[in-house]
């Protein structure tokens, strides 16, 4: 009943049936999946590791199709894409780097640059690529662009807005 062949074949599943699944957890067998890549000197051959089910917990495994899917959009239904249909080989990496908005962008760039805290620290809180952040913060210095500072003074705020300065 939990497994992702048993989801991908029955579709019409009650609410009752979906918490059950949900309560057994995740399918997360060992498949063996690996790619070779061609590299300019040498070929890389890349292998699953099964410590990718620890960092991604939306991920689980079907062992009969050899491939990965979303869980929870197996179980709670919904669009229609290839991580409910097919399963994927090995995007769920680059699903994890595009996982932030570019609110929190905006304000992990304003913590770095008002000197709150380091580049790491504002990756983390944020959850932003670190990379992307520093590549972002330095191509603004770059450009002479200006930061907005929105750091209070002591316990008051700021007196003047910009339009008032």
């Amino acid at each position: 009943m939990n497994s992702v062949d048993f989801l991908l074949t029955n579709k019409d599943i009650t609410y009752e049936i979906r918490t059950e699944i949900k309560r057994l957890g995740r399918p997360i067998p060992d498949l063996i999946i690996s790619k070779t890549d061609v590299g300019k000197s040498r070929n890389y051959s890349r292998n699953l590791n099964s410590s990718v089910y620890d960092r991604f917990k939306w991920l689980c495994g079907c062992p009969k199709r050899n491939k990965l899917f979303c869980f929870i959009c197996l179980v709670m239904g919904g669009n229609q894409s290839a991580w409910t249909q097919e399963g994927m080989l090995r995007t769920y990496v680059r699903s994890e780097r595009r996982n932030w908005s570019s609110e929190s962008m905006h304000q992990a760039v304003l913590a770095v640059f008002n000197r709150e805290m380091g580049y790491k620290r504002a990756a983390e809180q944020f959850n932003v690529p670190q990379i992307t952040l520093e590549c972002y913060i330095a191509k603004k210095r770059q450009n002479g662009e200006n930061f907005k500072i929105d750091k209070a003074v002591g316990k008051f705020g700021c007196v003047f807005t910009e339009q008032q300065e």
